[in-house]
């Protein structure tokens, strides 16, 4: 889970394997070169050896050389089947059989699992920033997407479908909070007004409408009407985070 920052640390095969043309034998899987003493990465060069034994792959030729299938199988496992491998431990060799999980799996249980800080810093190098699977990158859970306001004329001006933020791939009618968010400061500030409510709901939401349609106009006012909601602060340009300030300066 990306813990409500819609992004996720996932381990690359990219950076996992940054040489294609290294072998199995030079060392082409990086991390296990590097992880633990001398007797950690003995046994995890045993431990490649005998899928690669097992799967009848050669140790002995550029990674970009082997079957696609092998990659696959020694990157995210080999599921049920077991292989054989072996591997020295105090001057004798030591043999044992069992179903591969895959060197990514391998990597995530040992950065879940490990006490050391140094070896979880490390693991890092190998890892990227991808969207979260179960929000799709939207920072919210399907409860809080699953209520809508009604996409009222013009709604989607701009290009903004309705439904969109449904989260991992899932469609609903209306304007959630994601496809909100994602209109452009202008958009969202016309299409507040046009809002249908009954004497009820204005009385329950009439203020609140009233403090974000003021809090947008302010932020159009200063020349910001193209930015979207849920753009990232980070991405924003010195001028455009100075208008901010003075719109909420003037708010």
């Amino acid at each position: 889970m990306c813990l409500g920052l819609g992004q996720k640390m996932v381990f690359d095969p990219a950076l996992i394997v940054p040489d294609e043309t290294k072998s199995l034998d030079d060392g082409a899987v990086h991390p296990y070169r590097r992880l633990g003493g001398k007797r950690m990465v003995e046994y995890y060069k045993g431990l490649v050896r005998g899928v690669a034994r097992s799967l009848g792959a050669a140790t002995d030729v550029p990674w970009k050389r082997l079957p696609a299938e092998f990659r696959d199988r020694l990157m995210y496992g080999t599921g049920e089947q077991e292989v054989t491998f072996a591997f020295m431990r105090a001057g004798k060799v030591h043999q044992g059989k069992k179903p591969f999980e895959g060197v990514l799996h391998n990597l995530e249980r040992l950065h879940a699992e490990s006490e050391s800080e140094f070896t979880r810093n490390r693991l890092k190098a190998y890892m990227t920033l991808h969207p979260c699977d179960a929000c799709g990158g939207l920072r919210l859970k399907p409860e809080v997407l699953a209520v809508t306001l009604p996409d009222v004329a013009g709604a989607e001006a701009g290009g903004v479908p309705a439904g969109v933020g449904g989260g991992a791939g899932r469609k609903v009618p209306g304007i959630n909070i994601a496809a909100f968010c994602s209109m452009p400061i202008a958009q969202a500030a016309a299409y507040l007004p046009r809002l249908p409510l009954n004497e009820f709901q204005r009385t329950i939401a009439g203020e609140l409408v009233a403090e974000i349609l003021k809090r947008l106009n302010f932020m159009a006012e200063v020349g910001l009407g193209y930015l979207t909601l849920d753009r990232e602060s980070g991405s924003l340009s010195g001028g455009e985070a100075q208008r901010i300030r003075l719109a909420t300066q003037i708010g």
